[in-house]
């Protein structure tokens, strides 16, 4: 169902652009609902629909620009604490001078890959009589652990975590690795502390800024997909042909799928796709649907349901994504419970009440994590650790 939008920073969708778009998607679900096995795919409607994605992206690159959004994510730490006379910033180590990194309090380093061992870099750099923190997390889900740190650069991870004044994690299964690493595997061992989970914060105040009020949506779901775990017939199995009843009438809601482009694999699952990291092309259309769905077979800190919460959008999914568990508990299943899923995306569709519960809910817990109480439950840690370790700097 197509309405007028109005509001936020977003002007029109309803332009002779989207209709045509939207024509082509029409016809493109009818090939998929009728065609026989035998029938050709009609791949030149696959590039009509790619080329009206382009040209629509100049709109919503403006619209985005004009309201500053950032992605969400580790980025917004430097934001979180670039605000009320401080100054927060975003540096390459090989960009300083030793001398610069006594300017700094705090120094906080993401650890990847060849940058395992950063944090016993700079510690060195500082010297012992330094009160700079230097403070790490982990990057990828646990489950990438290994492929992210192959020999030898997992002894510089292990030695960034010994030599941290703080660690920190972004969700529960990866804590539960670093504290095992912390309590039984450095030595010597931390065992007198534990590394809290403090989520990566979320730009709440920009993203909100976005926000469209119900009459200005499009009637759909859209589907985040992942790229470390790759799940599409997951989310289109659980997402396909959900029989809902609005008003006394049967509905069909639209399903779209955000993160891989539109190619003759997508396209036939669900009814649009879009390359997700393009951000003004992602927050346009994501702020313009109704609900939102991902599927993560892997454990995740998971930056799409916040920004979900904070535009409204309920987002249904299990309880591998922390965000999901913390910010959507009412529509968070258990990975196998595909059921589960399918039959919560069938209420929002059909049952108002519940599906503003579900928003209000979202949208209270998520300014949790905004930029001022991230800066503040990370102090509060940090604290809380130097007392335990007996290092009040």
């Amino acid at each position: 169902m197509f309405t007028t939008p109005h509001g936020g920073y977003f002007p029109s969708m309803l332009n002779a652009k989207v209709q045509a778009l939207n024509k082509l998607r029409v016809q493109l679900e009818d090939f998929r609902l009728q065609a026989q096995k035998d029938e050709a795919f009609p791949i030149e409607l696959v590039g009509q629909i790619k080329q009206l994605e382009e040209d629509l992206e100049p709109q919503r690159e403006q619209a985005v620009t004009e309201a500053q959004v950032q992605r969400s994510g580790v980025y917004q730490w430097h934001e979180a604490f670039n605000k009320d006379g401080d100054i927060g910033e975003v540096r390459h180590l090989l960009n300083l001078a030793p001398e610069e990194l006594d300017n700094y309090d705090i120094i906080h380093v993401n650890l990847c890959g060849a940058d395992a061992d950063i944090v016993p870099r700079v510690k060195e750099a500082l010297g012992k009589s330094s009160s700079v923190n230097v403070l790490c997390n982990l990057d990828y889900a646990i489950q990438n652990w290994q492929q992210g740190f192959p020999m030898p650069h997992l002894q510089g991870f292990l030695n960034s975590i010994a030599q941290a004044d703080f660690v920190f994690c972004v969700e529960p299964a990866q804590q539960a690795v670093i504290n095992h690493l912390l309590h039984h595997v450095i030595k010597p061992s931390r065992k007198k502390v534990s590394a809290p989970v403090i989520p990566h914060p979320c730009d709440v105040q920009s993203i909100r800024a976005c926000y469209q009020p119900p009459e200005s949506r499009l009637d759909r779901i859209m589907i985040c997909y992942h790229r470390y775990d790759k799940h599409l017939y997951i989310p289109w199995m659980i997402t396909e042909d959900i029989e809902a009843v609005r008003e006394k009438q049967a509905i069909k809601v639209p399903v779209y799928v955000t993160g891989i482009g539109p190619d003759p694999i997508t396209l036939p699952m669900f009814d649009g796709a879009f390359v997700g990291d393009k951000w003004q092309f992602y927050m346009y259309e994501l702020a313009h649907s109704t609900i939102a769905f991902e599927y993560y077979s892997l454990n995740s800190h998971s930056r799409f349901p916040e920004e979900c919460a904070t535009l409204g959008l309920p987002c249904v999914g299990n309880s591998n994504s922390y965000s999901i568990a913390q910010l959507h508990p009412l529509v968070c299943h258990s990975p196998l419970d595909f059921t589960g899923m399918r039959q919560s995306l069938k209420r929002l569709i059909e049952d108002s009440e519940f599906y503003q519960q579900c928003v209000d809910m979202a949208w209270e817990r998520v300014q949790g994590i905004d930029h001022k109480a991230s800066k503040m439950r990370l102090l509060f840690e940090m604290d809380k650790w130097a007392q335990l370790e007996g290092k009040q700097k």
